[in-house]
């Protein structure tokens, strides 16, 4: 599941799985793998929690857009939801445009993130 030239990095902290972006990672070369990353990660687990970290992540290309909304969208079919953490002002107004916003959380680090899981539980209601 890790891509050549890390372009993010895994972390496991107890039933929360977090995938942050490395500086520069979002290339059309690197998002392919992310996508398969999100999509095995959603796979393996029967109600998936993922934090996925943007804090380094500058610029958001659709394609990486694309792969959260699909990846999201599966997650919520099998009771999970991903969190996103270190979102700043040029991706949040790509998700305020696409009218995306309302269909993720956005928390200030990941330790918020992950304990928002155990706080509401891993679907919020629509």
């Amino acid at each position: 599941m890790t891509p050549s030239r890390s372009a993010f990095k895994l972390q496991q902290m107890d039933d929360v799985a977090c995938l942050r972006m490395v500086k520069g990672a979002a290339t059309p070369m690197t998002l392919s793998d992310f996508g398969t990353a999100l999509a095995q990660m959603i796979a393996k687990v029967e109600r998936a929690r993922i934090v996925v970290d943007l804090s380094e992540v500058d610029f958001m290309p659709t394609a990486m857009l694309g792969h959260l909304i699909a990846a999201n969208t599966k997650l919520r079919g099998k009771g999970g939801r991903i969190r996103l953490v270190g979102v700043n002002q040029h991706i949040t107004g790509v998700f305020e445009v696409t009218r995306m916003k309302d269909h993720f959380d956005f928390h200030p680090s990941v330790e918020a993130a992950a304990a928002s899981f155990k706080e509401t539980g891993a679907v919020k209601p629509a």
